[in-house]
C-alpha cells in the first residue's frame, strides 16, 4: 500500500527512496486519490499572493506569489496525479485499525496506513 505523500516525495527529489518490508505498491485508498486530484486543481488556480502567520512577530503578513515556484508545483502534481492514475483504487471510507477522534480531514493520508495495517503489508509513508 503506497501512500501517495511518498510520490509527492519522489517527485520532488526525482528518485525513488529505499522501499523494505512486504510492500503491495499497487494500491491506494480513494481519499488518498482524492487528495491528490484536489490538490492539482489547487496548484492549476492563478494564486497572487499568499497570507500566513509570522509567529516571530506574532503578526499577519503576505508575500508575492513566485511563478515559477506555481509552476513547478503544478509539474510534480500533476506527475503525482499520473502516477495514482496508474493504481489501484481501494474504496476506504473510515478508519478501521486505528482508532480515537480522528475525523475525515486524516483520511487522505491515515487511510493508506489503516489499509496496509488490515491487508498486513508495510505502509510507504
Amino acid at each position: 500500500m503506497l501512500d501517495v505523500s511518498r510520490w509527492s516525495s519522489w517527485a520532488t527529489s526525482g528518485t525513488p527512496g529505499p522501499i523494505s518490508g512486504r510492500v503491495c505498491s499497487d494500491g491506494t485508498p480513494r481519499p488518498a486519490q482524492g487528495d491528490v486530484l484536489e490538490a492539482v486543481e489547487e496548484f492549476r488556480r492563478p494564486s497572487h499572493g499568499n497570507l500566513y502567520f509570522d509567529l516571530s512577530v506574532e503578526a499577519v503578513r503576505g508575500s508575492d506569489s513566485d511563478p515559477e515556484v506555481q509552476a513547478e508545483l503544478l509539474d510534480q502534481g500533476e506527475w503525482v496525479a499520473s502516477e495514482v492514475a496508474d493504481l489501484i483504487i481501494v474504496d476506504w471510507p473510515s478508519l478501521t485499525m486505528l482508532s480515537g477522534d480522528l475525523d475525515d480531514r486524516f483520511l487522505p493520508w491515515l487511510s493508506a496506513v489503516d489499509l496496509a495495517e488490515v491487508a498486513g503489508f508495510a505502509a510507504l509513508v
